[in-house]
C-alpha cells in the first residue's frame, strides 16, 4: 500500500481558519500512525491573503504528510470537489482506508470516532464523522471506502464529464 489514507480537502484562501481546524486532524492521523496523501483544492475568494501564503500555512500544518495543492481559475465548489476526485482516483486501489473527505472549515475533534471508523473500515462502507439529525447523508467529514467512492464519486463525475449528465 502506498498510502493508508487519502485526505481530500476543499479549501479557500483563509489560513487563519486552517490553523484552527486542521491541527486536530493532523494529530489524529499521527496518533494512528497513518501514511497519508493529502490533496487540497484552494479557491481564491478574497484578496486579503494570497493562495501562496495559504499553501505555505497548510504545508506547515501538514508537514508530516505528502501534500498536493490544486488551484482553481474561478472559485467553484462543484469543480473543486470534481478536481479532487479525479486527482485521487488513481491512488484509491493502493489506499488501505480509502478517502477522508474534509472541508477546510470543519472541526474534526472526536478521536474515538476517528479510530472507530478506521477499525470498522471496509471498501464498500461510508462513515459520517459528524453528528447530524440521524437521517441525512453528509459528505463532511466522512470516510469513504474505496469501492463506494469509485461508484458514487468517480463514476458519477466521469459520467458528468462524458455525457453532460447533471449530478
Amino acid at each position: 500500500m502506498e498510502y493508508d489514507l487519502i485526505v481530500l480537502t476543499t479549501a479557500v484562501n483563509r489560513p487563519e481558519v486552517h490553523s484552527k481546524s486542521l491541527p486536530d486532524v493532523v494529530k489524529m492521523i499521527n496518533d494512528n500512525d497513518l501514511k497519508v496523501k493529502w490533496m487540497f483544492n484552494i479557491d481564491k475568494v478574497t484578496d486579503d491573503v494570497s493562495v501562496e501564503d495559504t499553501i505555505s500555512n497548510l504545508q506547515k500544518i501538514c508537514s508530516p504528510f505528502s501534500c498536493t495543492f490544486l488551484q482553481s481559475e474561478e472559485p467553484c465548489f462543484f469543480d473543486a470537489v470534481k478536481r479532487l476526485v479525479f486527482e485521487s482516483k488513481d491512488l484509491l486501489d493502493d489506499s488501505k482506508y480509502g478517502v477522508l473527505y474534509l472541508e477546510d472549515d470543519w472541526n474534526l475533534k472526536n478521536a474515538d470516532k476517528f479510530e472507530e471508523a478506521l477499525k470498522k473500515y471496509n471498501d464498500d462502507g461510508y462513515v459520517q464523522l459528524t453528528d447530524r439529525s440521524g437521517n441525512e447523508l453528509s459528505f463532511n467529514p466522512s470516510f469513504w471506502g474505496k469501492n463506494i467512492f469509485k461508484k458514487l464519486m468517480v463514476d458519477l463525475f466521469e459520467k458528468h464529464n462524458d455525457e453532460g449528465f447533471l449530478l
